[in-house]
């Protein structure tokens, strides 16, 4: 299975390496982020959100879009498990994602903007046990860490159901 993985990321970075593509960026708290476009199902004002009692901190609540219940979350808080979820209070807007049968609603500081990013661009990141980025950009001097939908999702798997 780890060979599995090895390979999948290898594509992805070979991939996002060599290939022009579209990017929604965004940030939650302090920290800028960026994902394909593609996994992007769309961005709305934060709706109203119902708690979820005894949920993780990153957790910040659920949504009703459009007939369909949504778990919103605090990138920032799942990333770093010591922070204090803060999110929800600088929410402006929410970027809905979705990855096969999928979905997760993520909070945004910022009003998000979409950006093509050239083959070549992106800087491959360090490599980390965590780590869900797939490359980082880098505009005006800002790092913008730009995340892989599929790690993105086993992490959030894994947090939720207890894991690191």
């Amino acid at each position: 299975m780890e060979a599995a993985d090895a390979a999948r990321e290898a594509e992805t970075r070979t991939q996002a390496a060599a290939e022009a593509y579209q990017i929604i960026r965004f940030r939650c708290g302090d920290a800028e982020f960026a994902i394909s476009i593609d996994v992007v199902e769309r961005t709305e004002r934060v709706p109203m959100l119902t708690n979820v009692p005894l949920s993780p901190a990153f957790v910040c609540g659920i949504a009703n879009l459009r007939g369909s219940v949504v778990c919103v979350i605090d990138l920032q808080a799942l990333l770093d498990p010591g922070s204090e979820a803060r999110g929800l209070a600088k929410a402006k807007s929410l970027l809905v994602l979705r990855l096969g049968e999928q979905r997760v609603g993520i909070v945004s500081a910022v009003l998000p903007d979409f950006r093509r990013v050239e083959a070549g661009e992106a800087i491959l990141p360090p490599r980390g046990e965590r780590d869900i980025f797939v490359g980082v950009l880098e505009r005006a001097g800002d790092l913008i860490g730009l995340i892989d939908p599929n790690k993105l999702f086993e992490l959030l798997e894994r947090r939720l159901d207890g894991g690191s």
